[in-house]
């Protein structure tokens, strides 16, 4: 119940810079290669991050790009596979 609380409170800008995150990293978009559990995973994730006080785009970003086990500089470009770190934040009930 308090996670759909917190999504109410993002508004419709935030909500537009998390899915730009998400299409830069390849988790949304025309050409996204990801499943959709881990396309799930990583809005779960960037949505938990603004809460927790990433308010920025290049800090979403770089938060998960951490989870993915990339370096800042990489694009979505890469196609990295997602990491295990994105994974076990998911199996641990990542809200």
């Amino acid at each position: 119940m308090s996670s759909i609380a917190n999504r109410e409170e993002l508004d419709p800008a935030d909500l537009a810079m998390i899915r730009d995150v998400l299409r830069t990293e390849g988790f949304r978009g025309l050409d996204a290669q990801k499943s959709s559990d881990a396309k799930r995973a990583a809005s779960d994730f960037l949505q938990t991050e603004f809460h927790n006080g990433n308010r920025t785009r290049e800090s979403l970003l770089l938060a998960i790009r951490r989870k993915q086990g990339s370096r800042p500089e990489r694009s979505a470009d890469d196609g990295l596979p997602l990491t295990e770190g994105l994974k076990r934040w998911q199996d641990e009930g990542g809200q």
